[in-house]
């Protein structure tokens, strides 16, 4: 038997999967949210986008990863 082994260092990374949304777009008051970041975080800067109820995390990586995508169930 033999083992063949890589000089390239092993990697790991980390892929968040969230809705892409803010729980809030489906609530009656349907709150945008880029208000809801200024109303609950007032001192943190803003970066990127959250127009419309986009969420406040990219599901990005996890989509080009590992092709996951957000499916809703009841």
């Amino acid at each position: 038997m033999s083992v063949r082994t890589s000089r390239r260092a092993a990697t790991a990374s980390i892929a968040r999967s969230r809705a892409p949304y803010t729980p809030c777009s489906m609530s009656p008051a349907r709150e945008p949210s880029l208000q809801l970041a200024k109303k609950w975080y007032p001192d943190v800067p803003i970066q990127g986008d959250l127009s419309g109820h986009r969420g406040f995390f990219s599901c990005e990586k996890a989509r080009t990863l590992l092709g996951w995508e957000h499916t809703e169930t009841e």
